[in-house]
């Protein structure tokens, strides 16, 4: 009896889960058992930044699918797609939306002293070095712009390839998605941090994101 109790609760469209409402449009593959991934991402975040989530909204949204996004961060509430490929892979999009939320609501702690923008334009300046030097004529000015730039991304993704940055920015950048803006390389570091666990990585690679994440794990506001 037990057992189909747990099945039925599993299957629900809503229920709530730590404060957080939990509506499902669409079905997540049958692999890929959300029980666990809250619970997993319960076990990595900090408890204080739940209260920053009112809502998780799974299926297929126009938001995501513009975008080909696997997860995205709005107003208090995170939607994200149903078309998850593992358990593993939908605990980092949670983990890192989670970094979006918690970056959103501290945007005077995290960014007000420049010290995160000032690394990051000078982990960018060291990208476009290493581009130039492979060939690729891409305007310096551009990498100034710490805000998503689509059109960069475009240049990133499509005609450099992801897989040639990640080899070229090895202990610059966890990804090459932290590329692309100052708000995805707080998201990922953040998600590198806490969700990969690889601290030691974050304190020496990214050492002001590191100590920012600190301070506000220790903010008591």
């Amino acid at each position: 009896m037990r057992k189909v109790i747990k099945s039925r609760e599993r299957n629900r469209s809503n229920f709530m889960f730590d404060g957080i409402q939990i509506s499902i449009k669409d079905a997540l593959p049958k692999e890929v058992n959300l029980r666990k991934v809250l619970t997993a991402v319960k076990s990595v975040v900090p408890n204080k930044y739940f209260r920053y989530i009112d809502a998780i909204y799974i299926g297929q949204f126009e938001m995501l699918r513009k975008n080909d996004f696997s997860a995205v961060y709005d107003q208090g509430a995170i939607f994200l797609s149903n078309k998850q490929v593992s358990e593993v892979d939908t605990v980092s999009h949670m983990v890192h939306e989670f970094a979006h939320a918690v970056e959103q609501n501290n945007a005077s702690l995290v960014y007000t002293d420049g010290a995160i923008e000032r690394e990051f334009i000078s982990k960018r300046e060291r990208v476009h070095s290493l581009l130039s030097s492979e060939g690729f004529g891409i305007s310096l000015s551009s990498f100034y712009d710490v805000e998503y730039n689509p059109q960069l991304d475009d240049v990133l993704y499509n005609d450099i390839g992801y897989p040639m940055l990640a080899m070229l920015t090895t202990n610059i950048f966890y990804s090459p998605y932290a590329i692309t803006s100052i708000n995805e390389y707080f998201a990922n570091t953040f998600e590198v941090f806490y969700n990969k666990r690889d601290v030691g990585f974050v304190k020496k690679v990214c050492p002001e994101v590191y100590y920012k994440i600190i301070e506000l794990e220790n903010n008591n506001d």
